[in-house]
């Protein structure tokens, strides 16, 4: 990809801190944290059809709670914790919608490596990548039976993690984010 495909005035979006990214063709310096959190706190999972409001950023809390549950490093939790940071830059597709949209995942592999850039990691390896994907789906059948308590797809792959989920202010999920993200980042330096 050049530097100026998807670079033009209408390519970018502004940014809740005044910032301007270029999403199809993102540098690690248009990348802001907190602009990411904000987003991904403001933005409902499974397209709004949830019985109360539950933001991206909590299921993402969710995932890398599950990882340290489960033994994996600071780094893998890291992951888990951002693994849907292109989210906040390219909204929440739900997944029966997203599978068909060749193109929309291509350009979200393209944003997640200038994303751990502007994050200071490595991109994972398939190895971590493949234990976050099982985190992902472990909370994402797992959270289904409180936020969409209807429905009947997850009820088969569920396995109880034993975390309450309610509806938080996304004020609330964002601190806690925040603090999430600064205590890996100081586990990682320590490393």
């Amino acid at each position: 990809m050049t530097q100026t495909l998807y670079r033009s005035p209408l390519d970018y979006m502004a940014t809740v801190s005044g910032k301007q990214i270029y999403p199809l063709n993102a540098r690690p310096e248009e990348v802001d944290v907190q602009d990411m959190i904000h987003a991904t706190s403001l933005l409902c999972r499974y397209g709004g059809h949830t019985k109360f409001f539950y933001s991206v950023a909590h299921h993402s809390l969710l995932v890398a709670r599950y990882l340290k549950e489960k033994g994996a490093s600071a780094l893998v939790q890291f992951y888990g914790l951002w693994h849907d940071g292109t989210e906040a830059y390219f909204v929440d597709l739900p997944r029966p919608v997203k599978r068909h949209m060749k193109k929309y995942r291509t350009h979200e592999n393209n944003l997640h490596p200038i994303i751990w850039e502007a994050l200071g990691v490595r991109p994972p390896t398939k190895e971590e990548w493949a234990l976050v994907k099982e985190a992902d789906n472990a909370v994402l059948y797992y959270e289904a039976k409180f936020v969409q308590p209807k429905a009947v797809w997850w009820r088969e792959e569920h396995v109880d993690l034993g975390y309450k989920i309610q509806e938080e202010l996304p004020s609330v999920i964002r601190r806690q984010f925040e603090i999430a993200h600064s205590n890996l980042l100081r586990e990682l330096e320590g490393v």
